[in-house]
């Protein structure tokens, strides 16, 4: 016979199991108070702390951490702060035990790692500060996906700020000496100037504090591979590049706020997470991005999948006050924005662009599709305009592209691939390719563009030109010194008169040796 519940038992399990709860939220508030006392009067130096307090985290893979990648040892104990507190349960967010059970630290170097935190706000979010931290322990703050956690500004320092000043000015704006002025992460800070400038935050009513914690994390991703081309730098010049388009040469008169949006958002993140291998490089070694994204656009859909899957974190959910139909129309221009940037969209893409422009030099005129093409051109024609700033800038993209390059390359050759010629440090193909780049690419893409934005030839194809002018140079002088080479004669090699006229007789001798300084690696013309 089952068993009767007294009358009014439900009721009151479900009193008590209220007051339970409330009692217990309550005590985790008093107790956060605490912990926030805690951490704001920590004032320990953070010089003490020595290599044998290092515990670096697990990162992506299974892989562990190399200290040796940080330069300054007090940054990698923040890191690990932030990674602990991360990890941690509401209740023991930050504590002394905490950081002991994660990383088996003891004090001075706990209360040393408390110190590195510059504010505890009143609902408990730990502030950190955006210029504070270097690139090299950039990507452990990526892997921070406590709620807990948010980004607050720092103070630009007055050089800083007299360079953010002409950031609209296409001859004049450095972003070399701002992403040293703010240690590292210029692309936040590139990208903020931009949004204040044009108040787009507030059009898109996205809150500042979100804005923040999403550029920190896709800065964090640029920053994660160490590439010396495809970084946070790079993402910043192209923000810069897109908003000086924008506005004031005034190609923003023609867009919606939202397509101005669009524009400098996937310029922000157009590269994110970038392995700094080309797609051909991935596809060839069946890597498994090329696997996930089926050997399509691999870079460009891993920057995209990159981005949106920060924006899942709720610190950084820029999009929270968007509508559905809203965020599914920004998400579409942000993915046809930056899918553009693969260069086997190029000639497609312009193609189509001068179409539209032929029958109309008004956007307004034009069809959706047709809109969206313009986007993904001027996006992608930021992207290439390197060749087209002040020329010692130009020659010093040129030149960090070039050993990204060679980083490949020299991937390629320990896995015994042929070397990509581009990639091969053997060689010097880097004038000549910068010459034909600029011949066939850059230089028809501005000169369609400035049919649509007329400002371009003022002051970039003068630039374009110039830098021109100094690959021809190069190239010459390369040319020269390979004529004044003496012609080498290639002897037969000992104990052999014979001769390869065929690929089976090639193919037959066992006996033979190469010749000197062949190798079964070499190309043939």
């Amino acid at each position: 016979m089952p068993a009767v519940l007294p009358s009014g038992f439900l009721p009151s399990v479900v009193a008590c199991i209220a007051s339970f709860m409330i009692g217990r939220r309550l005590g985790t508030k008093e107790k956060r108070t605490t912990q926030q006392m805690r951490l704001s009067s920590r004032r320990v130096s953070l010089i003490e702390i020595s290599p044998e307090m290092l515990r670096p985290p697990n990162v992506e893979g299974g892989e562990r951490a190399d200290a040796a990648q940080f330069k300054r040892m007090e940054d990698v104990m923040v890191a690990l702060a932030i990674e602990t507190i991360s990890n941690c349960g509401d209740e023991e967010a930050a504590t002394v035990r905490s950081f002991e059970k994660h990383y088996h630290l003891k004090n001075p170097a706990t209360d040393q790692l408390l110190r590195s935190f510059s504010t505890v706000s009143s609902d408990g979010t730990i502030g950190l500060s955006v210029d504070r931290y270097p690139s090299e322990l950039s990507w452990i703050i990526s892997r921070t996906h406590s709620k807990n956690v948010v980004v607050v500004e720092a103070e630009h320092s007055d050089e800083l700020r007299k360079h953010l000043e002409v950031i609209e000015d296409w001859e004049k704006f450095d972003v070399f000496t701002v992403a040293e002025l703010c240690e590292g992460r210029p692309l936040t800070v590139v990208a903020m100037k931009v949004f204040d400038n044009h108040d787009l935050l507030e059009k898109m009513q996205i809150p500042r504090r979100k804005m923040l914690g999403f550029l920190n994390a896709v800065e964090t991703a640029y920053m994660k591979a160490g590439n010396p081309y495809h970084n946070s730098v790079h993402a910043a010049d192209v923000v810069q590049s897109v908003s000086v388009f924008l506005f004031p040469w005034g190609v923003a008169a023609d867009l919606t706020d939202s397509e101005v949006f669009a524009c400098v958002l996937s310029a922000i993140i157009h590269d994110a997470a970038h392995p700094g291998w080309t797609n051909e490089f991935q596809v060839n070694t069946r890597h498994e991005r090329a696997i996930t994204y089926n050997d399509l656009s691999v870079n460009e859909n891993h920057h995209l999948a990159t981005a949106f899957k920060i924006c899942q974190r709720r610190s950084c959910d820029i999009f929270e006050n968007m509508s559905v139909p809203k965020y599914k129309e920004m998400r579409h221009l942000l993915v046809e924005l930056v899918m553009g940037t693969d260069m086997v969209h190029h000639f497609e893409n312009l193609e189509e662009f001068s179409d539209s422009l032929a029958e109309s030099k008004s956007l307004s005129d034009w069809t959706p599709k047709a809109r969206i093409n313009a986007l993904r051109v001027l996006l992608h024609t930021a992207d290439v305009s390197n060749p087209g700033k002040p020329v010692v800038w130009a020659v010093k993209w040129c030149k960090l592209l070039e050993e990204e390059l060679r980083l490949q390359g020299d991937v390629e050759l320990q896995r015994g691939l042929p070397v990509t010629k581009l990639c091969d440090r053997a060689l010097n193909p880097m004038p000549k390719s910068q010459l034909a780049f600029i011949k066939f690419i850059v230089s028809p893409t501005f000169t369609i563009v400035s049919e649509w934005c007329p400002k371009m030839r003022e002051s970039l194809l003068p630039l374009l030109d110039l830098t021109l002018k100094h690959w021809e140079k190069e190239v010459e002088t390369l040319d020269a010194l390979e004529e004044s080479k003496p012609l080498e004669v290639k002897t037969p090699a000992p104990h052999s008169t014979l001769q390869f006229t065929t690929e089976e007789e090639k193919n037959a001798p066992q006996n033979l040796v190469e010749s000197p300084g062949t190798s079964p690696n070499t190309e043939t013309a």
